[in-house]
Protein backbone atom coordinates (compact mmCIF):
# COMPACT_ATOMS: atom_id res chain seq x y z
CA UNK A 1 0.00 0.00 0.00
CA UNK A 2 1.23 3.43 -0.90
CA UNK A 3 0.34 7.01 -0.18
CA UNK A 4 -1.68 9.43 -2.29
CA UNK A 5 -0.45 13.02 -2.15
CA UNK A 6 -3.12 15.69 -2.43
CA UNK A 7 -1.60 19.11 -3.13
CA UNK A 8 -3.74 21.93 -1.78
CA UNK A 9 -3.70 25.53 -2.95
CA UNK A 10 -4.59 28.54 -0.83
CA UNK A 11 -8.18 28.60 -2.13
CA UNK A 12 -8.81 24.84 -2.02
CA UNK A 13 -7.19 24.13 1.36
CA UNK A 14 -10.14 24.67 3.71
CA UNK A 15 -12.98 23.33 1.54
CA UNK A 16 -11.15 20.11 0.68
CA UNK A 17 -10.05 19.42 4.27
CA UNK A 18 -13.61 20.05 5.46
CA UNK A 19 -14.84 17.38 3.03
CA UNK A 20 -12.15 14.92 4.14
CA UNK A 21 -13.21 15.44 7.76
CA UNK A 22 -16.90 15.15 6.86
CA UNK A 23 -16.31 11.71 5.29
CA UNK A 24 -13.92 10.59 8.09
CA UNK A 25 -10.92 10.07 5.83
CA UNK A 26 -7.72 9.92 7.86
CA UNK A 27 -4.82 12.00 6.54
CA UNK A 28 -1.53 13.54 7.55
CA UNK A 29 -0.79 17.15 6.76
CA UNK A 30 2.59 18.10 5.28
CA UNK A 31 4.31 21.17 3.90
CA UNK A 32 6.36 21.31 0.72
CA UNK A 33 9.00 24.06 0.58
CA UNK A 34 9.02 25.22 -3.03
CA UNK A 35 11.17 28.26 -2.27
CA UNK A 36 11.94 30.59 0.60
CA UNK A 37 8.81 32.68 -0.04
CA UNK A 38 6.27 30.03 -1.07
CA UNK A 39 5.10 27.00 0.82
CA UNK A 40 2.65 24.49 -0.55
CA UNK A 41 0.58 22.31 1.73
CA UNK A 42 -0.29 18.74 0.95
CA UNK A 43 -2.22 15.90 2.50
CA UNK A 44 -1.07 12.28 2.47
CA UNK A 45 -3.71 9.56 2.52
CA UNK A 46 -2.98 5.86 2.83
CA UNK A 47 -4.27 3.90 -0.17
CA UNK A 48 -6.84 1.37 1.01
CA UNK A 49 -10.27 0.04 0.05
CA UNK A 50 -11.83 2.67 2.33
CA UNK A 51 -9.93 5.43 0.53
CA UNK A 52 -10.98 4.14 -2.88
CA UNK A 53 -14.61 4.27 -1.74
CA UNK A 54 -14.69 7.61 0.14
CA UNK A 55 -12.24 9.80 -1.81
CA UNK A 56 -14.30 9.76 -5.05
CA UNK A 57 -17.28 11.02 -3.03
CA UNK A 58 -15.11 13.84 -1.64
CA UNK A 59 -13.94 14.74 -5.16
CA UNK A 60 -17.50 14.75 -6.55
CA UNK A 61 -18.70 16.99 -3.70
CA UNK A 62 -15.71 19.31 -4.20
CA UNK A 63 -16.53 19.62 -7.91
CA UNK A 64 -20.14 20.68 -7.21
CA UNK A 65 -19.06 24.33 -7.31
CA UNK A 66 -18.42 25.71 -10.82
CA UNK A 67 -15.08 27.42 -10.05
CA UNK A 68 -13.39 24.20 -8.93
CA UNK A 69 -11.50 21.46 -10.74
CA UNK A 70 -9.54 18.37 -9.76
CA UNK A 71 -6.59 16.98 -11.67
CA UNK A 72 -5.52 13.40 -10.97
CA UNK A 73 -2.01 12.21 -11.86
CA UNK A 74 -1.87 8.46 -12.51
CA UNK A 75 1.11 6.30 -11.57
CA UNK A 76 2.23 6.29 -15.22
CA UNK A 77 2.31 10.13 -15.31
CA UNK A 78 -0.95 10.82 -17.17
CA UNK A 79 -3.01 13.77 -15.88
CA UNK A 80 -6.79 13.39 -15.96
CA UNK A 81 -9.44 16.04 -15.30
CA UNK A 82 -11.94 14.57 -12.82
CA UNK A 83 -14.95 16.70 -13.82
CA UNK A 84 -17.76 14.62 -15.29
CA UNK A 85 -16.42 11.23 -14.20
CA UNK A 86 -18.62 8.73 -12.36
CA UNK A 87 -17.98 7.45 -8.85
CA UNK A 88 -16.72 4.10 -10.20
CA UNK A 89 -14.34 5.78 -12.69
CA UNK A 90 -12.98 8.03 -9.95
CA UNK A 91 -12.57 5.03 -7.65
CA UNK A 92 -10.43 3.28 -10.27
CA UNK A 93 -8.39 6.46 -10.87
CA UNK A 94 -7.84 7.00 -7.13
CA UNK A 95 -6.64 3.40 -6.78
CA UNK A 96 -4.10 3.99 -9.59
CA UNK A 97 -3.06 7.55 -8.72
CA UNK A 98 0.01 9.04 -7.14
CA UNK A 99 -1.13 12.66 -6.84
CA UNK A 100 -4.39 14.64 -6.75
CA UNK A 101 -4.58 18.41 -7.25
CA UNK A 102 -7.86 20.05 -6.21
CA UNK A 103 -7.95 23.64 -7.45
CA UNK A 104 -10.34 26.45 -6.71
CA UNK A 105 -10.04 29.52 -8.88
CA UNK A 106 -10.17 32.79 -6.97
CA UNK A 107 -13.24 34.85 -7.66
CA UNK A 108 -12.60 38.27 -9.15
CA UNK A 109 -12.76 41.00 -6.58
CA UNK A 110 -15.85 43.07 -7.15
CA UNK A 111 -15.41 46.80 -7.26
CA UNK A 112 -18.04 48.46 -5.15
CA UNK A 113 -18.76 52.00 -6.23
CA UNK A 114 -21.00 54.32 -4.26
CA UNK A 115 -24.05 55.58 -6.16
CA UNK A 116 -23.93 59.23 -7.20
CA UNK A 117 -26.92 60.18 -5.03
CA UNK A 118 -25.29 58.76 -1.89
CA UNK A 119 -23.91 61.50 0.36
CA UNK A 120 -21.12 60.34 2.62
CA UNK A 121 -20.38 62.27 5.83
CA UNK A 122 -17.68 64.85 5.31
CA UNK A 123 -17.93 64.84 1.52
CA UNK A 124 -19.59 67.29 -0.83
CA UNK A 125 -22.64 65.87 -2.64
CA UNK A 126 -21.70 67.74 -5.81
CA UNK A 127 -19.40 65.94 -8.22
CA UNK A 128 -15.87 67.24 -8.64
CA UNK A 129 -15.32 69.31 -11.76
CA UNK A 130 -12.15 70.06 -13.60
CA UNK A 131 -11.13 73.69 -13.27
CA UNK A 132 -11.07 75.80 -16.40
CA UNK A 133 -8.31 78.31 -17.12
CA UNK A 134 -10.45 81.26 -15.98
CA UNK A 135 -11.26 79.52 -12.70
CA UNK A 136 -7.56 78.87 -12.12
CA UNK A 137 -6.87 82.57 -12.62
CA UNK A 138 -9.59 83.42 -10.12
CA UNK A 139 -7.98 81.11 -7.59
CA UNK A 140 -4.66 82.83 -8.24
CA UNK A 141 -6.29 86.21 -7.54
CA UNK A 142 -7.60 85.00 -4.19
CA UNK A 143 -4.02 84.31 -3.16
CA UNK A 144 -3.15 87.92 -3.90
CA UNK A 145 -6.14 89.11 -1.87
CA UNK A 146 -4.92 87.15 1.13
CA UNK A 147 -1.60 88.99 0.91
CA UNK A 148 -3.32 92.39 1.02
CA UNK A 149 -3.19 93.17 -2.71
CA UNK A 150 -6.48 93.07 -4.61
CA UNK A 151 -6.22 92.12 -8.24
CA UNK A 152 -7.78 94.60 -10.65
CA UNK A 153 -8.35 97.34 -8.08
CA UNK A 154 -7.00 100.88 -8.08
CA UNK A 155 -4.79 100.21 -5.08
CA UNK A 156 -3.07 97.36 -6.90
CA UNK A 157 -2.36 99.55 -9.96
CA UNK A 158 -1.25 102.54 -7.85
CA UNK A 159 1.18 100.37 -5.91
CA UNK A 160 3.07 99.68 -9.12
Amino acid sequence: MGLIKIHLGKNSFRPFLALLNKHSLHYTLGELKASVQTDRLFVSILQSAETWDKLPTVIIEFLDRPNRKVSITAKDGRRINARGLTHDELGWLVANSKQIDPLEEALEQTKFLAPEHLVLPGFSPTPLKRLTMSQELCHGDTKKIRHGVQAGSDTASSAR
